[in-house]
C-alpha cells in the first residue's frame, strides 16, 4: 500500500511539476512605455507601444505599434513696455508613431526569465513644429519695444521613413499568464532621426 501511495505522489508531484513550467513556444501580447532621446537634436521625450509576440524555442517574432513625443524650447524673457518680464521663450514639439516588425535571437532563458536580442525594421510617420534656424531682432535694431523671431524652414513639417531598429528584451515570468520587464532599443531612419528608447513591459500569454 505505502509503494501505491508513492508512486501516486510522484506522479502528482510530476504533473503540478509539469504545470507550473512555461512552455517553450507561446505567444503573448504587452504593452510597454517609458524615456525616449531624440539624439539628433538631444530632445528628451516619452515612448508608449503596444506589441504583440510569437516565440518559438530559441526565436522569437514581435510585431510593435509605437508612439513617441518628444518637446523642448529656447529660453526668451523680455520686458513689456508696461514693466512685466514676459516670457516668449520658444517652444516645440516632434511626435511620430510607427510600426516594426523584430525578430530575437533568445540569448538566456530558464522558467523564471527570458533574455532576448533582436534586430528588424520599421515604417515612421512624423510630425514636428521644429524650425530648421531661426534669428532674433532686438529692439535696437527694429526699433520695436519687444524682440522680432524671425524662422527658417528648410525640412518639411510632415515625413515618413523608413528605418532599423535593434532591440534588447528582458522579462521574468510573474505567473503562467504574466510577465513584467525591461525594453531597450535603438533605432535610425531614413529621415535623419535616430531614438533612443528604454522602458517596463508588462504582457499576458495568450
Amino acid at each position: 500500500m505505502k509503494k501505491i501511495v508513492i508512486v501516486v505522489l510522484m506522479f502528482i508531484s510530476l504533473d503540478i511539476q509539469a504545470q507550473n513550467e512555461i512552455k517553450d513556444s507561446s505567444n503573448f501580447i504587452f504593452i510597454s512605455s517609458g524615456l525616449s532621446l531624440a539624439s539628433t537634436g538631444d530632445l528628451s521625450g516619452f515612448h508608449v507601444l503596444i506589441g504583440f509576440q510569437k516565440r518559438k524555442k530559441k526565436w522569437s517574432y514581435n510585431l510593435e505599434l509605437a508612439t513617441t513625443i518628444h518637446d523642448g524650447f529656447n529660453s526668451l524673457f523680455y520686458q513689456l513696455p508696461s514693466g512685466n518680464l514676459n516670457d516668449g521663450s520658444i517652444r516645440f514639439t516632434t511626435a511620430g508613431i510607427q510600426i516594426a516588425g523584430i525578430s530575437f535571437l533568445n540569448l538566456f532563458k530558464n522558467n523564471k526569465s527570458t533574455v532576448d536580442f533582436g534586430f528588424g525594421g520599421l515604417l515612421r510617420y512624423q510630425t514636428s513644429s521644429r524650425y530648421d534656424m531661426y534669428e532674433i531682432q532686438y529692439p535696437g535694431l527694429t526699433g520695436l519695444s519687444y524682440p522680432v523671431i524671425v524662422f527658417y524652414n528648410t525640412e518639411k513639417m510632415r515625413t515618413f521613413a523608413i528605418g532599423s531598429i535593434a532591440k534588447l528584451s528582458y522579462h521574468f515570468n510573474l505567473s503562467k499568464k504574466l510577465i513584467f520587464g525591461i525594453n531597450s532599443s535603438f533605432q535610425i531612419d531614413t529621415n535623419g532621426d535616430n531614438f533612443l528608447n528604454t522602458g517596463l513591459k508588462f504582457g499576458c500569454r495568450l
